[in-house]
């Protein structure tokens, strides 16, 4: 294990760029620059993995050692599809702020929206840590209520 310690955040070069953001349930992202990010769609990459080790638990009998380590190995697949899906959003978050320096995002009930797509989606709203101190890397961000 490596541990470093940073005692101040590291300020960004200014770019003078503003974009709006528009999150939806087709296209992850939509800039206001016309560029689109799509999901890479990690559980369904992961999804026979998540099978496998479904049938695993499934197959092994219940209160067996084997068992309690075939829902290890099932949590353990689920924890890295979450774990990818968390590090791609992070690095789309930090490509973002190193592109623009004001960032407007509307204030949606992402919850809400999530419950509404159909299939698997993301766990916690895109780049929700960014408004946990984008002060401190010489950011702007910015929340826009939707209209009623």
């Amino acid at each position: 294990m490596v541990t470093c310690e940073v005692s101040q955040a590291v300020k960004l070069a200014k770019t003078g760029k503003t974009a709006g953001i528009d999150f939806g349930l087709k296209t992850f992202l939509t800039v206001s620059d016309g560029s689109q990010i799509e999901s890479p769609q990690f559980f369904r990459q992961g999804s026979q993995a998540i099978a496998k080790a479904n049938r695993k638990v499934t197959r092994a009998q219940k209160g067996s050692g084997n068992r309690k380590k075939a829902v290890k190995q099932l949590a353990r697949v689920h924890r890295t599809i979450a774990r990818r899906r968390e590090d791609w959003q992070w690095k789309e978050a930090r490509k973002l702020t190193e592109t623009f320096d004001t960032i407007w995002i509307e204030d949606l009930n992402l919850r809400g929206m999530k419950a509404l797509a159909s299939g698997p989606s993301r766990p916690r709203g895109p780049f929700e840590g960014l408004g946990q101190g984008p002060q401190g890397i010489g950011l702007s961000f910015l929340l826009v209520h939707p209209q009623a």
